[in-house]
């Protein structure tokens, strides 16, 4: 391994251990969300993707709600991709919530490490008497693919708040790892270390993430 794979690899490790001490400080909650996503290509460079989510809160011990994600995928060139994304979150004994999440992402990869950049617009939809604030959020991700099938990762993400005062109101610290199984099946997890900035109550949660993803064959065939 020569000096500037070193320095890479170092780099990764610094950052890793720094967003996982990060995240691992006592939290008002420890909550699960506990998923199964579906990915298949549309034509010309589209895909669509359904991901089913299950969430247990109170340290794991009681069912907290149930949501859907809807998502529809464009990818531009070999860096870009534009991807519009809905959800629709049933809450057990109220009112449902509604999102709409319009996203650019840009990724890169330099040797071992794919560098991606993400900015979403935070759109919640205001249902009879619940309101949902809406934001800018900016999330930034490293991932190290030199171990093949086995890549972890770190990630940070930034939630700007656009209801009343513009400022920082959320901030993610995002450590996790990912195991491609094969070309159409990976499982996932990681742990969002979420701490609100500026708002009274805070409210600072650790949420664990579980994902197993697969990949289904194309809809509309030529």
């Amino acid at each position: 391994m020569n000096t500037v794979d070193l320095r890479y690899n170092y780099f990764l490790i610094i950052i890793f251990l720094f967003t996982f001490s990060v995240s691992q400080a006592q939290g008002d909650d420890n909550i699960a969300w506990l998923s199964l996503s579906a990915r298949t290509e549309i034509k010309n460079d589209w895909t669509a993707s359904f991901t089913p989510i299950l969430r247990l809160n109170e340290d794991f011990s009681a069912y907290q709600n149930f949501s859907l994600d809807y998502a529809f995928k464009k990818k531009i060139n070999a860096n870009w991709s534009f991807q519009v994304l809905g959800r629709t979150w049933f809450l057990p004994g109220g009112i449902n919530r509604q999102f709409f999440w319009p996203e650019v992402t840009y990724s890169h990869k330099l040797k071992d490490i794919a560098w991606s950049h993400r900015l979403r617009w935070h759109q919640a939809f205001d249902i009879e008497n619940r309101t949902d604030p809406d934001f800018i959020r900016y999330y930034q991700a490293i991932k190290y693919t030199a171990w093949g099938k086995l890549q972890p990762f770190v990630g940070i993400e930034l939630w700007w708040g656009l209801n009343g005062e513009l400022q920082i109101e959320r901030l993610r610290y995002i450590p996790g790892i990912q195991y491609k199984f094969n070309d159409t099946l990976s499982l996932s997890a990681a742990l969002w270390r979420q701490e609100s900035l500026n708002l009274d109550p805070v409210m600072d949660v650790n949420i664990y993430r579980i994902n197993l993803a697969f990949t289904i064959p194309k809809l509309l065939k030529k």
